[in-house]
């Protein structure tokens, strides 16, 4: 059976939401609010009738919002991380995740009772998570070098601290769990490979620029990194546990730096919109994002041959 290909050269976008016109309140239209400047919001379905998603309001007010499938309106639980970035659910222990950047450590809370149980302190500011069969959270470390901790998920406890040789400021991860190895994205445009029993790094892989997201296909033997800086994914074939190659360069669109794999289809979805200007730098926001165009959102798919 040859490797994959993907359908023609660009992702196709396959989502563009209506136009909003905004609601009308005490006679004014009301637009909705810009959440790449005042704070945001992200979701994820942690367990079958549960989603839960990070919320950042202006004024460093933090928390974990959770929707059941029963529930009449979402709850909001508070927590003590600022600048929580990623989530993540541990179903071993039924363990609830947020990596709190600002503050170096992460949240867990019991999903059944939204209590936090521990405040695991790191050695830098936390990105994104992955889990394995036997409930050890692995977490990139976002620092140059770049770093990768272990955590017992049981006992919530640091297990062990490895060095990213040759990668600056990680940021997406992804998991083989039959291989153990981990694929770490960095924003010296490497993809960095780790054993995820010793520790060591196996591999090297160049990639594009702006990568913020990563994703392993086991059925394929594929990871995909969303490079959101140049505007392309790189898929890279496992030839072997500490051999990979760059299959593909493709297309998508500047801006389009994080992405989700469905498994059972193998398609890749991108979260993408057209940039505009970027605000002048704040006290409050030293480091602004380019604003986004009006209506230009849109979710962006690849697809196998």
């Amino acid at each position: 059976m040859g490797l994959p290909g993907f359908r023609g050269e660009r992702c196709a976008p396959v989502h563009q939401p209506r136009r909003s016109r905004g609601r009308r309140r005490n006679g004014q239209r009301q637009t909705r609010r810009d959440h790449s400047q005042h704070g945001g919001s992200s979701r994820h379905r942690v367990r079958p009738g549960i989603e839960a998603g990070l919320y950042q309001q202006w004024r460093q007010q933090h928390g974990l919002g959770i929707r059941t499938r029963h529930a009449a309106r979402n709850s909001r639980v508070p927590i003590s991380g600022k600048k929580p970035d990623a989530i993540l659910y541990e179903p071993r222990q039924n363990h609830v995740i947020t990596a709190n950047g600002e503050s170096a450590n992460l949240s867990a809370l019991d999903a059944a009772t939204l209590q936090i149980v521990a405040i695991v302190a790191l050695p830098g500011p936390p990105e994104f998570m992955a889990t394995d069969t036997a409930g050890t959270v692995y977490v990139n470390i976002e620092t140059d070098p770049g770093k990768l901790v272990a955590v017992d998920g049981k006992s919530l406890a640091l297990k062990a601290t490895w060095p990213l040789p040759g990668c600056a400021n990680p940021t997406g991860l992804a998991l083989d769990a039959v291989h153990h190895r981990l694929f770490s994205v960095c924003a010296n445009q490497v993809m960095a490979v780790t054993d995820a029993l010793s520790g060591k790094q196996v591999a090297r892989v160049v990639i594009g620029r702006g990568p913020d997201a990563a994703a392993f296909d086991s059925d394929l033997g594929l990871v995909f990194t969303s490079n959101g800086l140049d505007g392309t994914m790189t898929v890279i074939h496992e030839e072997s546990p500490d051999v990979y190659r760059v299959l593909a360069t493709v297309t998508t669109l500047v801006s389009a730096r994080t992405l989700a794999l469905d498994p059972a289809t193998h398609k890749i979805f991108l979260a993408a919109a057209r940039l505009g200007a970027t605000p002048p730098a704040t006290e409050e926001q030293p480091h602004p994002r380019p604003s986004i165009v009006p209506n230009s959102f849109s979710i962006l798919v690849a697809q196998p041959k």
